[in-house]
């Protein structure tokens, strides 16, 4: 997770007061995000654009929480 030893380190993160919980918070926000591209692809009556803008844009979009979510559980597991 964030090492931020004291509180007045230089890095802009260590200054965040939620830093410790930013894992959990990006893949939240990329569930969120690709809910407007899942409903595209449902509700769109062109295939292409279905295809395109809706699955293409919501793969993007919601596949943003891999990587925090595996450093969430690789730190929570020490």
């Amino acid at each position: 997770m964030l090492e931020c030893k004291y509180r007045e380190e230089r890095r802009p993160v260590c200054r965040w007061r939620g830093a410790s919980k930013a894992n959990y918070y990006v893949p939240a926000l990329g569930c969120l995000g690709g809910i407007p591209f899942f409903l595209i692809c449902l509700y769109s009556g062109n295939f292409y654009v279905a295809l395109l803008l809706g699955l293409l844009g919501e793969y993007f979009i919601a596949e943003c929480w891999f990587g925090p979510y595996m450093a969430a559980m690789q730190v929570g597991g020490e």
